[in-house]
């Protein structure tokens, strides 16, 4: 594990996988797979530790190379968010219809 993560990145890769927040306590998140039926607790710490993003983990069915794409996956969609908003800008300025006709061309999201 020569990388580290957030708490924020893990909640953020757990919610893609379909667990959902439950609530908050202090510093840390609970979040729920209703599917699966099982419950993690993940500390919104700068940097987890190697057995307690381990034990998250596992516990999730997940690998440390499915955490790595799914935060690389986060952060790909928010620079392309980023882009789509400056190509956006402009097309205010522009007259109603081509502002319509470049919004369906650039809809993305």
């Amino acid at each position: 594990m020569s990388r580290t993560f957030s708490g924020k990145e893990v909640v953020k890769a757990l919610r893609r996988t379909g667990y959902v927040v439950d609530h908050q306590r202090g510093s840390h998140i609970f979040l729920h797979n209703l599917e699966q039926n099982i419950s993690l607790i993940v500390p919104l710490h700068k940097e987890l530790k190697k057995g307690t993003l381990h034990a998250i983990l596992t516990r999730a069915g997940l690998t440390i190379e499915d955490l790595k794409e799914l935060v690389l996956a986060s952060k790909i969609l928010l620079e392309l968010r980023e882009v789509l908003k400056a190509i956006r800008e402009p097309l205010n300025k522009l007259s109603s219809s081509h502002s319509v006709l470049m919004a369906r061309f650039l809809d993305m999201e």
